[in-house]
């Protein structure tokens, strides 16, 4: 009697430790996020929905967050619709992300950084113009 239940006791244990890592666990995830040319996106925000748990990838796209092995991850950036990635179990995740023109509509470039237009004091010019890949800036030389 005594063997039968230790061999129950046993299984109880495991199963419980099988369920709460399965569920909360610890993960470790690593990937990196491209956009549609390819190109390494560095500064992409990466969330485990649900929670404050978040990275950004470095300087060549690439980032790891411990999460739980099946939790849901929120990609976001400015310029790029945002995406959710089931984890699935899996440790390695590859990225692409779509460009979302539509995001940056009403972003005002002012000389210390950028703001809302809703933020705007008023007599201010605001551009229609789609945004391109590369704006060019007048450089003028003082000597």
């Amino acid at each position: 009697m005594k063997k039968l239940a230790c061999l129950i006791w046993g299984v109880c244990i495991a199963c419980t430790a099988a369920i709460a890592q399965g569920q909360g666990g610890s993960w470790s995830v690593s990937g990196s996020v491209t956009d549609q040319a390819g190109s390494l996106l560095p500064g992409v925000a990466v969330q485990e929905k649900g929670t404050t748990n978040g990275v950004a990838t470095d300087m060549d796209g690439a980032f790891t967050i411990s999460c739980a092995p099946n939790a849901t991850l929120l990609f976001s950036y400015l310029g790029f619709a945002s995406q959710e990635v089931r984890v699935n179990g899996r440790s390695l995740i590859q990225v692409q992300m779509r460009e979302d023109s539509h995001v940056i509509d009403e972003v005002m470039v002012v000389a210390y950084g950028t703001a809302k237009k809703a933020a705007s004091p008023g007599l201010l010019h605001w551009s229609n113009r789609t945004p391109s890949k590369t704006c060019p800036l007048p450089v003028s030389r003082t000597r």
